[in-house]
């Protein structure tokens, strides 16, 4: 028979995850109300049967969406960043075989199945896809199918182009020893951090708590919608923050494959000491590229 205390602890565990759920469900509502102006701004195609006119795509290419480099394909393809410090430069709280993994083979596998989702569309009538960013294409994502795009494509597109969105802005937002581990003192994004959650500390805390509480395989993320107001989202798998018209500004990424080896099961501590590995130099950049 379960004792008392371990119904207690169970139902404040329970507890946590209903308000967890229940705020992100409020925040994807603004998100989609959000995501939803893109309509109206842009006077995109709402017919099926033609392209979008150069003027509607110059109009979609305004609308900022890629914060971390690279935002360009090379020739056909979008390249496997490499690793901005050593492999072994986020020791102990990532090991160094944890990185070749991650980087190497999971963040390239998905690289690599984006850019063939991408060139799937070459010689349809959605080729016209493959000259906007990922981060554009994802804006869309959940817009485009009402207009015929194969939902093959939506679906392999949101699993891979999601985790090549994620894992890029991931690796650029750690850096090693000697990094800045905190916001620039009366920088724009301290004062945004500060206006959302009353602190940095208080922001830290909500990150931390919707990483590691979600279910299963999924990222915890600080979010800025256009106006430079900023939430805190929990996804699932690799959906990204950008299908609900958010902008990802720093992601925590709690797939097994990003600690286990060093930590097992115990994802608390790696979500804990993983703030010890901050580069708020590339973090605030991205926050000014999407504000200024």
């Amino acid at each position: 028979m379960m004792k008392a205390s371990h119904i207690v602890v169970a139902l404040m565990v329970a507890g946590v995850f209903l308000v967890q759920v229940e705020a992100n469900r409020a925040l994807l509502q603004r998100g989609r109300r959000f995501g939803g102006r893109f309509d109206g701004e842009l006077t995109f195609p709402t017919s099926r049967n033609r392209e979008p006119s150069e003027d509607e795509l110059e109009a979609l290419r305004r609308v900022p969406s890629c914060l971390y480099e690279p935002c360009e394909n090379q020739g056909d393809e979008y390249p496997t960043p490499p690793l901005p410090y050593a492999y072994d430069a986020l020791e102990t709280t990532i090991s160094t075989q944890t990185n070749e993994y991650h980087h190497d083979r999971h963040f390239m596998g998905y690289i690599t199945k984006m850019n063939t989702a991408l060139q799937s569309l070459e010689g349809t009538r959605w080729s016209w896809l493959t000259n906007l960013q990922p981060e554009r294409i994802m804006l869309l994502l959940e817009w485009l199918p009402d207009r015929g795009l194969p939902e093959d494509f939506k679906t392999n597109f949101r699993r891979n182009g999601g985790g090549y969105i994620n894992h890029k802005m991931y690796f650029q937002i750690m850096g090693p020893e000697g990094s800045q581990r905190t916001p620039t003192q009366g920088s724009s994004l301290e004062e945004a951090i500060n206006a959302a959650f009353g602190s940095f500390e208080n922001m830290r805390e909500e990150l931390t708590t919707a990483a590691t509480s979600q279910f299963g395989s999924g990222w915890g993320f600080l979010v800025s919608d256009r106006d430079g107001d900023l939430s805190v989202v929990a996804t699932a798998n690799q959906n990204s923050p950008y299908l609900d018209g958010f902008f990802p500004i720093m992601g925590l990424d709690v797939w097994e494959h990003a600690y286990y080896l060093t930590w097992g099961p115990s994802r608390g501590d790696y979500t804990n000491l993983w703030w010890d590995l901050l580069n708020f130099e590339t973090i605030e950049a991205a926050y000014e590229k999407l504000t200024s």
